[in-house]
């Protein structure tokens, strides 16, 4: 936030937060386990990969968090850009429309930073994601795996604490009480409050949305998901986002 706290950082971050998802789940193999089952043919889970563009002819590593209701964030984690969706499925097949965001200072192929995306593809319960993508001058496919991780049970008192990221010369400090209550602040001026709120216990992925003030133009409602990406080392991600901009986060909690 301000200038110091962009999205400019956001490629770095993400880089960081796929390391930390792997070193804290594992991928998964579609196979059972002692965790709580998905029901049948469920596309939810924490989600790694990769994206091939058709239109740049580049692969990307993308990361991507599905809940039990639907609502879903993908992050291009080689580049910083968000996509925001509501997927619906059809047996084994799905669909979403989402909202694409451009990391700060960056633009899509037909030079928007803000456009719609659409997604189509088949996936296997705790498996794979493979499909296609068309939007905002850019198309391509993307193939994912499913991370174990997600079966971690979610609670206010695992979300709780104090939390912080740096980003270049700035800290932001986040504190999310036992209501799932946000307050905070950055080292430029920002400051923070919000909520953090349990979609299913069972699994490690929360809704959360934050309000930013004092920052210009990225003052506003941030709404989205995040998730415990490494228990053993308090860390998760925050992937939020406003009609106009993208706020996504490894945060570690103190």
């Amino acid at each position: 936030m301000k200038k110091s706290t962009d999205l400019a950082a956001s490629s770095v971050i993400i880089m960081l937060s796929m390391a930390m998802i792997a070193c804290g789940g594992g991928g998964g193999d579609g196979g059972g386990s002692s965790s709580p089952s998905l029901s049948t043919q469920s596309i939810a889970g924490i989600w790694e990969g990769t994206l091939t563009s058709t239109v740049v002819h580049q692969q990307y590593s993308v990361i991507g968090i599905i809940s039990e209701s639907g609502t879903a964030r993908f992050v291009n984690a080689t580049w910083g850009a968000q996509y925001s969706a509501t997927v619906d499925t059809n047996g084994n097949s799905f669909s979403a429309n989402t909202t694409a965001y451009a990391p700060f200072g960056g633009w899509f192929p037909n030079g928007s930073t803000v456009g719609a995306v659409t997604l189509s593809g088949t996936f296997t319960t705790k498996g794979s994601i493979v499909g296609t993508y068309s939007g905002v001058g850019d198309s391509g496919s993307y193939s994912l795996r499913y991370n174990s991780l997600y079966e971690m049970p979610s609670s206010l008192p695992t979300i709780a604490g104090t939390w912080s990221a740096q980003i270049y010369t700035d800290t932001e400090t986040l504190t999310i009480d036992l209501n799932g209550d946000i307050t905070g602040s950055s080292t430029t001026g920002c400051t923070f409050a919000g909520h953090v709120s349990i979609i299913d216990s069972a699994y490690n992925a929360y809704e959360i949305t934050i309000v930013i003030d004092h920052c210009g133009q990225e003052n506003g409602t941030y709404s989205g998901l995040a998730t415990i990406t490494d228990p053993a080392k308090n860390t998760a991600v925050v992937s939020v986002s406003s009609a106009a901009y993208s706020y996504v986060r490894l945060m570690t909690k103190h």
